[in-house]
């Protein structure tokens, strides 16, 4: 026979609905509200987009693209030659200088968006 939890262990636990009641509570702090002059979009700064291509360099084996290539033939099409696989990247950023924009994308990319041990990368404003 199962018998019902006691009102002081279900007062002990905490439910996905019960977070909503704590968050706005002193003990946890107040909560944080969306500032409007603290985002881009209401910064009045024009939006420069950009994008990303990351590619493997030639030499560099891509076993993805190899399994796409396979893929693509088994499908039917059968006038691919080859196919090698990358990312691509779309980026907003504040400002209108385009020289410094191509300036940070490339550090984003040097740091943090390609491996350029085995990865090229292109850089468009769009």
């Amino acid at each position: 026979m199962r018998t019902q939890p006691s009102d002081a262990s279900l007062n002990s636990r905490l439910f996905p609905s019960d977070l909503f009641h704590f968050r706005g509570s002193s003990c946890m702090g107040s909560p944080k509200l969306f500032d409007e002059a603290e985002s881009p979009a209401f910064s009045g700064d024009p939006i420069m987009k950009a994008r990303v291509i990351v590619t493997l360099k030639n030499g560099v084996l891509d076993p993805q693209g190899k399994a796409i290539e396979g893929a693509l033939d088994g499908l039917g099409f059968g006038d691919v030659g080859s196919v090698r696989q990358g990312k691509v990247f779309d980026v907003e950023l504040n400002g209108s200088n385009q020289d410094a924009a191509k300036a940070e994308l490339e550090q984003m990319c040097e740091k943090l968006l390609a491996n350029t041990v085995i990865e090229n990368y292109a850089i468009e404003i769009v």
